[in-house]
């Protein structure tokens, strides 16, 4: 796996040029500029929130961390359902947006970091969450990040990683974007001391609900929660067909 490698520069830039770009949430979602991808955005926006709640079930004495926040979409999500949220990362530029479009809600806070350990301190958080964000970490930063979640974390605290997995192999896309297979992170949460607890496929590649939205010209949220739903149903549905998928790997700290 030495060979596969993410430039955490390139990585800082891409996301410091999309929040500049698009200043909104399109920025971590799909941040081509054109009216389809902008309109596909509205369901990728609308189920990767849906997905967030029903697997970290959310509670008001939850204190969270947001890991890679970007423009604080999902931090701004969760806020009201749980006692406080930080969201974290690395890009200036993102945490300016965050916290101007999420200046409503007073239990968030931003923080800005470049290297490890973390700015908390220990046992701060009883959850803590990344949404595509790992997929943009190379190897060895990753072994840090898992590290420094443990000592963060609070004593039977869970861990969500919703990233993009490949089931046959490991693939790196212009040095920013790896699409790593569900064991790998296994393998490393293990090392940093974390239990295995649950998997799950909640969003594929190519998707039927996402494919049929594109085909609609409007914006009902009663179709979006019908296509969210026909999302986690088609998940496993013809596995030789997905090229990648979103999966939401759940960890507890021993």
């Amino acid at each position: 796996m030495d060979h596969l490698k993410v430039d955490v520069n390139k990585v800082v830039n891409e996301f410091d040029n999309r929040a500049e770009n698009l200043r909104d949430e399109n920025a971590v979602l799909d941040a081509r500029d054109n009216p389809k991808v902008a309109h596909q955005n509205v369901f990728r926006n609308y189920h990767t929130k849906k997905t967030v709640i029903k697997y970290l079930k959310p509670t008001l004495t939850d204190v969270v961390l947001d890991f890679g926040c970007g423009v604080g979409r999902l931090s701004n999500h969760i806020a009201p359902l749980v006692k406080k949220v930080f969201g974290a990362d690395k890009s200036t530029k993102m945490l300016k947006i965050a916290s101007e479009i999420n200046s409503s809600n007073k239990n968030v806070s931003y923080q800005h970091f470049n290297s490890y350990p973390l700015p908390f301190e220990n046992k701060s958080f009883s959850k803590i969450f990344t949404y595509w964000v790992l997929q943009h970490v190379d190897n060895n930063e990753l072994k840090d990040t898992f590290r420094d979640f443990y000592r963060i974390l609070q004593d039977n605290g869970m861990v969500y990683l919703f990233e993009q997995v490949r089931s046959n192999e490991s693939v790196v896309l212009d040095n920013i974007h790896h699409q790593r297979k569900r064991e790998e992170y296994h393998e490393l949460m293990k090392a940093a001391g974390f239990r295995f607890i649950q998997a799950e496929r909640v969003f594929r590649y190519p998707s039927y609900s996402l494919s049929i939205w594109s085909k609609y010209s409007g914006t009902s949220k009663f179709i979006l929660a019908l296509l969210s739903r026909l999302e986690l149903i088609t998940a496993n549905r013809k596995p030789d067909h997905i090229i990648y998928s979103t999966d939401v790997l759940i960890y507890k700290k021993l």
